[in-house]
């Protein structure tokens, strides 16, 4: 097991080389291994699902037409953060100018709240929801659809096990065994973020 997590290692190492000397190869990777996270932390500066996920996706294709620049990058994830971070505050910068221009007004613009503060609340935060889904990819896989259906997707008992075609019995206990297990992997944070997703 520990032979095959260090292949593993060595395998996304070489990857995110890749990624550093602009190959397709290492650049997929990156998108794949981080684009859910990165949405994750850009909505929230923009408090917009959609809008979250346009600029994690402009901001990567932003990164590939400048990819000679990668090679002096030492740490790809506080790049890829401040990255998005940037692109959230041109994003929010642009709105509220279209809404001022329109309104005619003296409204501040909202991108000033984007603080260091915020910023480095919003990548702590981040980092514990993935820790959660990287443990909820652990979970046997009728726990994880549960899982899913009622704490990512929100939906009640009722209609988990309407779309699961599951009892409501079997939903309830399906959803007790995800959460025993995944209190059993978080860490002492992670902990505190789920429970604050689960209530």
């Amino acid at each position: 097991m520990k032979a095959l997590s260090r292949e593993k290692n060595h395998s996304s190492e070489l990857l995110m080389e890749s990624f550093r000397r602009g190959e397709k190869e290492g650049f997929d990777y990156c998108y794949k291994k981080h684009s859910r996270s990165l949405c994750f932390f850009a909505n929230g500066f923009m408090k917009d699902v959609s809008a979250a996920e346009d600029v994690v996706a402009e901001t990567f294709i932003r990164i590939w037409n400048r990819r000679e620049e990668l090679s002096g990058i030492q740490n790809i994830e506080a790049y890829l953060y401040r990255s998005v971070k940037n692109a959230c505050l041109r994003e929010m910068e642009s709105r509220q100018k279209a809404k001022v221009k329109s309104q005619r007004t003296g409204v501040e613009i909202n991108a000033a709240v984007i603080t260091e503060d915020s910023y480095e609340h919003n990548i702590i935060r981040t980092e514990l929801m993935k820790e959660i889904y990287a443990n909820i990819e652990l979970l046997p896989r009728e726990c994880k659809k549960v899982f899913a259906k009622l704490y990512i997707e929100g939906k009640t008992v009722r209609e988990a096990a309407e779309e699961l075609q599951l009892s409501a019995s079997t939903i309830k206990t399906q959803r007790e065994r995800a959460i025993a297990f995944l209190k059993s992997k978080l860490s002492p944070l992670g902990l505190l973020a789920l429970l604050a997703i689960i209530g």
